[in-house]
């Protein structure tokens, strides 16, 4: 999956969305502050509560309030509701073809882990400039994890910017198997709609945001050497 990075890059700097930062800005990643990507002018404002937009957004989350909780949608959105990244990362093994984890891939996992921050301080742009209610929060419901903190926001969705972050890098080291890990990546993105955290267009912004840092992402040097070491470490299926 090749992405036309000059074009990308000149709509980035027309639209002034390499910029300063509204968040906090969290070390580790690639990208320094100054290089942090903020999408807010390109995802654009959520749907607001009289749109066409947000009438699908409440129709789909009031019909996965109602849910079994005993069905393996509900089960699964229970387990992508983790934090963990390793959980998450080893969740893309069988799509990929290979065992992801530190000890079996360390390069790949390095790449991810690191790509992951800066999908992260570009998504906490987002957040904290939008500041949208989550549905539990709207419909005075319970998420599928009761951890979930309620003041915290949702748009766009964290766990679908890391999971589509880990889609497009695994994708480009394995294109073959493009199909089956991005779906694993776009089923990470509905659980949080199933869970009750997020709103439907909270998952699509995601994928925005995912997208665009990882193409930026493909012009950093340091990230491109990371990324060929990590090749070495894939498997010809």
């Amino acid at each position: 999956m090749k992405f036309h990075l000059k074009k990308t890059i000149s709509l980035a700097l027309i639209l002034g969305i390499v910029s300063l930062s509204y968040a906090s800005y969290q070390s580790g990643g690639y990208l320094p502050e100054n290089e942090v990507v903020n999408t807010t002018s390109i995802i654009g404002l959520p749907p607001s509560n009289n749109s066409i937009a947000f009438l699908n957004d409440k129709a789909i989350s009031e019909a996965t309030f109602s849910l079994d909780k005993n069905s393996q949608e509900y089960i699964k959105a229970i387990h992508d509701a983790s934090n963990d990244s390793d959980i998450h990362i080893a969740d893309f093994s069988k799509a990929f073809g290979q065992k992801l984890s530190k000890e079996d891939t360390p390069a790949i996992y390095n790449l991810l882990q690191k790509a992951i921050v800066d999908a992260n301080n570009a998504k906490n742009i987002d957040k904290d400039y939008y500041k949208r209610k989550r549905p539990f929060i709207f419909f005075d419901k319970n998420p599928c994890d009761l951890s979930e903190d309620p003041s915290s926001y949702s748009y766009p969705s964290g766990h679908t910017t890391r999971a589509w972050t880990y889609g497009l890098i695994l994708t480009e080291l394995k294109p073959q198997n493009a199909i089956e890990i991005l779906k694993v990546a776009n089923g990470k993105g509905q659980s949080r709609v199933i869970c009750g955290v997020h709103w439907q267009s909270d998952i699509e912004a995601a994928k925005m945001v995912a997208t665009i840092n990882f193409t930026i992402l493909q012009t950093n040097e340091q990230f491109k050497k990371d990324f060929k070491n990590a090749q070495k470490e894939t498997s010809k299926r």
